[in-house]
């Protein structure tokens, strides 16, 4: 909504199919789907048909089984957007280098010039938040504008969030009404009023921004801390 038109969509993760569901309906001309786990995916088909609802039978849909990052560092394709939908950084993961600096670098080479992407930035819960603050302070050299947002994850009883980055517009100062109108996206949470407000985050966050400065690098990765 905020980056339209979309043309060109690149997915790293996501195998349950919702997000690939959701970006269909922007009406994007291809979208490369890069998901490590084929068995994962396929069992997603099977029994979450629900989530997908036939999205992986689309056509523009390109669906790759390969390590996200890899693919970013050889494709020379550029995309309007980027979606990294992937799991928490734990030790030992393939998804933990995806939450680097050198992996973010990459990302902004494969966007178009006015790209944006937006990464699973981890739980908001105060005892937890070293994880998302420092992936809040490594993106930030790297993107022009650098968005957090919450959302209230029901099926891990936590508020959660995205980080949105920007090479061209601030997504906080855009109106998205007019985007919203367009046609029937059939949408149950986000609207123009939730736009409007959420960016705005509480100040034990502002304050985890400058206590967890430490960039993510490939030496030095964050890993999501035990909940017990």
């Amino acid at each position: 909504f905020t980056h339209a038109p979309v043309r060109t969509v690149c997915i790293i993760g996501g195998s349950e199919g919702a997000t690939l569901r959701e970006v269909l309906k922007h009406e994007p001309e291809r979208i490369v789907m890069i998901d490590i786990d084929e068995e994962l995916v396929e069992l997603c088909k099977t029994h979450l048909a629900s989530w997908s609802q036939g999205a992986y039978e689309d056509p523009r849909v390109d669906l790759k089984f390969m390590d996200g990052r890899k693919f970013l560092e050889e494709t020379q394709e550029t995309f309007d957007a980027i979606f990294v939908d992937i799991s928490d950084p734990l030790e030992g993961r393939p998804s933990t280098p995806l939450f680097t600096r050198n992996f973010y670098d990459t990302v902004s080479r494969r966007l178009a010039p006015e790209g944006c992407v937006v990464v699973q930035s981890e739980t908001l819960n105060p005892v937890r938040i070293e994880p998302h603050a420092r992936i809040y302070n490594t993106m930030l050299p790297i993107f022009p504008f650098v968005r957090p947002y919450s959302y209230m994850s029901h099926s891990f009883h936590e508020i959660y969030s995205f980080i949105l980055g920007s090479k061209a517009h601030d997504p906080a100062e855009l109106g998205v009404a007019s985007r919203l109108g367009e046609r029937g996206f059939g949408l149950r949470y986000y609207s123009e009023e939730l736009h409007r407000g959420m960016y705005h985050l509480p100040s034990y966050i502002r304050e985890a921004y400058e206590q967890f400065k430490q960039p993510i690098t490939d030496e030095d990765v964050v890993y999501y801390p035990d909940k017990e």
